[in-house]
């Protein structure tokens, strides 16, 4: 009889998000890998938000708390969530320990399990002397884990970068899979209009959005009809207002928040998806545009034609003319269109998280080979 294994997945993004792409992540593999055959990965958290988990059946290890966001509380029940990892990952003797985050409290005692999942060098690379803490654990992570996985290719070559003596072999690509949005509804009580431009998520900093600002500025004139829907990413700011003044965009831009069946509308209406940033660990919105039939116009920076291939269009994420010049081909070619949605159909058929899953699972066999067990 085969030997059940053990994996534990910690407390920390799941204390941290109530939703987002990396307690998602750990959510999409326990899902996966709860259904294979003598494997049992747990996730002992006590006090969590978390709305992933409140989908799957974690026996007794999740207590719901809606504690609030203060310093100190959450100082508190990051405490007693420590101590209930560890008390589990004892108990059960697990044999692999992945933590969800990057602090290394659980690094000295299994190093020799250890296996961490690196999203992005966002912080290393942007945010520098403003993010010291993080970066060191994160550094810290990297150096004691027995295996790293890497989200893309671009990662990976960015550890390296950034830390050349650390092991090339003991690094692993894998992709994320696909999370579909639900079936598309029509937001209530919304203005959509007749023609738009997608831009979804944060806006600021190397994501990057003045471009599309002033892209859309030089396409008004042409296109009286077209405007520019932001989604998620908070309300304009008094910043981007005074750019979008000086460009005559104030009556030309909407900025709304709405649900996953609301965005799987707005996709599947909007003229293209426009992804304009400068760096991205994997890039998950390329991949919710092809499920959704939308025309992908992406910036050709870090992970972005990796993850997108030929499913997008790309121009440099410095050159507006170049940005407006594709956005004008995709309102003049109906043909080209069309072609982009087929290829952004095709591609996202390389990502699924039954692969990303079993990949991740054969990592940890790995390890378990290399320490014996």
């Amino acid at each position: 009889m085969k030997k059940t294994i053990k994996i534990a997945f910690d407390y920390q993004i799941f204390q941290e998000q109530r939703f987002g792409g990396v307690s998602r992540y750990f959510y999409e593999l326990y899902k996966e890998m709860s259904s294979y055959e003598n494997c049992r990965v747990y996730i002992p958290v006590l006090f969590s938000r978390n709305a992933y988990l409140k989908q799957i059946d974690v026996c007794r290890e999740l207590r719901d708390f809606k504690f609030n966001r203060n310093r100190f509380v959450n100082m508190f029940f990051s405490f007693i969530n420590r101590l209930y990892v560890r008390y589990t990952i004892k108990r059960q003797k697990m044999d692999i320990v992945h933590p969800t985050w990057n602090h290394g409290y659980l690094n000295e005692e299994y190093k020799d399990r250890l296996v961490v999942t690196i999203h992005d060098m966002i912080h290393e690379i942007y945010w520098g002397d403003t993010a010291q803490k993080g970066i060191e654990r994160k550094r810290k992570m990297i150096y004691d884990a027995k295996a790293i996985i890497a989200v893309s290719e671009n990662t990976k070559k960015d550890i390296l970068k950034l830390y050349p003596d650390v092991s090339e072999d003991k690094i692993k690509v894998i992709y994320h899979g696909t999370n579909h949005l639900p079936q598309p509804t029509k937001p209530v009580g919304l203005r959509i209009p007749s023609q738009y431009i997608l831009f979804v998520g944060k806006r600021s900093d190397y994501k990057n959005a003045e471009i599309v600002y002033e892209a859309m500025s030089s396409l008004t004139a042409s296109y009286p009809e077209l405007y520019l829907f932001l989604v998620g990413g908070g309300e304009i700011s008094g910043r981007e207002w005074e750019v979008l003044d000086q460009l005559q965009l104030r009556h030309r831009v909407i900025q709304e928040n709405v649900n996953d069946a609301e965005l799987a509308y707005l996709y599947s209406h909007a003229v293209c998806f426009v992804y304009p940033s400068k760096y991205e660990g994997f890039g998950f919105p390329l991949l919710e545009a092809f499920d959704n039939n939308c025309p992908v116009v992406s910036s050709n920076a870090s992970c972005l034609p990796e993850i997108g291939a030929d499913g997008a269009l790309y121009f440099n994420p410095d050159d507006e003319a170049e940005l407006k010049g594709i956005i004008e081909r995709i309102l003049e070619d109906e043909e080209l269109r069309e072609n982009c949605v087929i290829r952004g159909r095709e591609r996202i058929k390389a990502f699924s998280w039954e692969k990303s899953a079993r990949e991740t699972f054969e990592v940890y066999r790995e390890v378990m080979d290399g320490i014996g067990i």
